[in-house]
């Protein structure tokens, strides 16, 4: 398989690499290194990462922008996707040829090549670990894209995926000029606001009796705090590892609906995710509603997670 979507790369006069929408370090740190280590193994000048840029994530890069002249003459690669529904540019439809390298449990299969490995901690892990066993060029800012992606979706390394592999292959990044220290204080870094809306979902969170922890965060509260929705969103974390409450969720009001942050740190929660139309991770989905009436049955629902496994657990 691998093989085969390497001759591919190599054939293509023009590649375009896609992420999701919402892209997170993950998504964008296997746009950025895919993209370096293709144009730098295979001597190309037409590689393109395109998508949408991240406020919090600014220093790894700036996406490109593309017509669809050149979607039509290109091989899209999507990385880091789940579903086609969640492409952060629809246009892939135009492309001569798909190929997928993903991580998620619930990924869907399509392309001509798909490359589906969900036992690792990130997409960007599978991407360094082609380029290692392949002897693919990576250079430093490779690396450090690269490298960046496992960081984020392994939650610094403390996420269901991470093994023994996944050490080698960050040392391997290492050796090619990842800086841990250096990236560790950038993903760390948020504004003044952000900071202060961390403040606001502690002392705004909601509990359940089975150990649900929510906070809901509007679009008024977002301008009151002087803070963009991606900005509001990386405040999840602020309700881990309460002892009591293992799922927590941040819901964000965006456009006409919610969007449900959701997070555990031991019941699989990525099922749940599904129930109301996302998915994800087992510890770590998404998922959406329509009315801030809904929370309260999500929060039902959630506690029945919760209760399950508990009773598992005795």
């Amino acid at each position: 398989m691998i093989e085969k979507m390497l001759e591919k790369i190599k054939e293509a006069d023009s590649i375009i690499i896609i992420g999701h929408v919402s892209p997170d370090g993950d998504c964008l740190g296997c746009q950025f290194g895919l993209k370096e280590i293709i144009k730098d193994t295979f001597n190309k000048e037409k590689v393109y990462a395109v998508g949408e840029d991240s406020v919090t994530l600014a220093y790894m890069g700036k996406l490109d922008t593309v017509t669809d002249k050149q979607f039509r003459e290109s091989l899209v690669i999507f990385v880091d996707l789940a579903n086609n529904e969640r492409a952060a540019d629809k246009r892939w439809t135009l492309a001569k040829e798909v190929i997928k390298i993903d991580h998620h449990f619930t990924s869907e299969v399509f392309g001509s090549l798909c490359y589906i490995d969900y036992k690792v901690a990130a997409a960007a892990e599978i991407i360094a670990r082609i380029a290692m066993e392949h002897n693919l060029v990576v250079s430093k800012y490779a690396a450090n894209s690269l490298l960046t992606g496992i960081i984020t979706d392994s939650g610094n390394f403390r996420y269901t995926g991470v093994s023994a592999n996944t050490f080698r292959i960050t040392a391997f990044l290492v050796e090619k000029g990842a800086d841990v220290v250096e990236l560790n204080q950038k993903i760390a870094m948020v504004s003044y606001n952000e900071l202060k809306i961390k403040g606001y979902v502690i002392e705004n969170m909601k509990t359940t009796e089975e150990g649900f922890a929510y906070c809901l965060i509007t679009k008024q509260t977002m301008e009151d705090y002087h803070v963009l929705y991606e900005e509001a969103s990386n405040a999840v974390n602020s309700l881990a590892n309460i002892y009591g409450y293992p799922i927590w969720a941040l819901i964000l009001e965006k456009e006409n609906e919610y969007r449900i942050r959701l997070r555990s740190n031991g019941p699989r929660i990525d099922l749940l995710a599904n129930k109301y139309g996302g998915g994800g991770h087992q510890l770590a989905s998404g998922c959406r509603i329509h009315k801030v009436s809904e929370i309260y049955q999500f929060s039902v629902d959630a506690d029945e997670v919760i209760r399950e496994y508990k009773n598992r657990e005795v």
